[in-house]
């Protein structure tokens, strides 16, 4: 007959060392989640700001211009509408709503913009009859959350510009100011 050997009493002090490192990483991995996702909610100026992008069932479409006179436009008080709203398709809107509430979109980094933005348009999501605004940059790819008048948020679409740019084309199709700024 073969001999039968008691099993170990303790774990060897390797299997501790593993356990407890795997609780570690796990613990990290816990702690950068929830500190990404704060920086994601962050861009949109809360997650009741989040939940409207990605649940707006209209969306309005406006193209900005420089206000007259001012040569170095930086402040979303520096644009202005150069044409009447238009309402987005349905097909567009879910696309652009992809974009903006996807995280692997923007840079999460601790880093901030440098450049003097342009806002080519701006995307307005109605949420219990309050507007939410982004406003768009194809140039630097800043995206500006507005609310009531003032910047409540903002990121950096470096992961979804190229897509932004392409659905921008769409959504003002032939527009020169677009073509140039989407290049």
């Amino acid at each position: 007959m073969t001999e039968r050997r008691e099993a170990p009493k303790t774990l060897p002090g390797w299997i501790w060392g593993g356990l407890i490192g795997c609780a570690i990483v796990m613990s990290w991995m816990g702690w950068n989640s929830r500190k990404a996702n704060h920086k994601f909610q962050a861009i949109f100026g809360g997650n009741a700001n989040l939940k409207c992008v990605e649940n707006s069932g209209r969306l309005y479409a406006t193209r900005l211009g420089p206000i007259a006179g001012v040569n170095a436009p930086q402040r979303i008080e520096d644009f202005e509408a150069i044409a009447e709203p238009i309402e987005v398709s349905a097909d567009l809107s879910r696309r652009l709503q992809k974009v903006l509430t996807s995280p692997s979109s923007y840079y999460l980094g601790d880093e901030k913009h440098s450049c003097a933005p342009r806002y080519g348009f701006r995307l307005r999501f109605i949420c219990n009859n309050v507007p939410l605004e982004a406003w768009i940059c194809l140039e630097c790819g800043l995206v500006a959350f507005v609310s009531e008048g003032k910047a409540v948020g903002g990121g950096m679409l470096v992961h979804g510009e190229r897509e932004m740019k392409e659905l921008s084309r769409e959504l003002f199709p032939g527009d020169p100011g677009i073509e140039e700024a989407a290049k």
